[in-house]
């Protein structure tokens, strides 16, 4: 997150000023945010300069700059392919991908409590999962990143009895991210 509620200004407030954020990330599909709260996600490791440029009530600019270091992800993943993976495999790579969500959600419950410190599924674009519904409940702080691999449109993920929810994290289970994905 990005906050600029403490930014001086020469003439007016902050409810009045305006905020521009550029990102300094060509990747992403919203570069860009106005507001002086905003958040954004690096998803690429790399070097970014996050540009803030402020304008009060009285037209003066002021502009603002901070560079942000994206590291590399640090942890295991595992790739899952419902059209092209089998459930014997090991998961480890976009070669021998799992085939179901539930094997997936096995394997993301075991490392949750023992493994490496981070843990990251990643679904194949374009793939369809049905899901059982997982119950997260008092996980503590490793995190976890449910996203997608490959190109085209997002995995679909669609809970396999109406009305349930895909996921469901109660108490102390921080940590879960979920990128690109479609949860219907």
């Amino acid at each position: 997150f990005f906050d600029a509620r403490k930014t001086q200004l020469g003439a007016g407030d902050i409810r009045a000023a305006q905020f521009f954020w550029r990102f300094g990330d060509a990747s992403s599909p919203h570069p860009t945010a106005t507001g002086f709260n905003v958040g954004h996600v690096f998803e690429k490791p790399g070097t970014y300069r996050v540009i803030l440029v402020v304008v009060d009530t009285d037209g003066h600019r002021q502009t603002k700059s901070v560079q942000i270091v994206v590291s590399p992800f640090v942890g295991a993943t595992y790739y899952v392919s419902s059209s092209g993976g089998s459930d014997a495999n090991d998961g480890r790579s976009e070669a021998k991908p799992f085939k179901t969500f539930a094997q997936a959600m096995v394997k993301l419950e075991s490392l949750l409590s023992v493994g490496p410190s981070a843990v990251r599924i990643l679904f194949k674009r374009g793939d369809v999962f049905p899901a059982p519904g997982i119950n997260f409940a008092n996980r503590i702080g490793k995190p976890a990143i449910i996203g997608a691999y490959g190109s085209g449109p997002q995995p679909v993920i669609h809970a396999s009895a109406a009305g349930k929810p895909v996921f469901r994290i109660r108490g102390n289970s921080g940590g879960f991210r979920f990128v690109d994905l479609e949860m219907r």
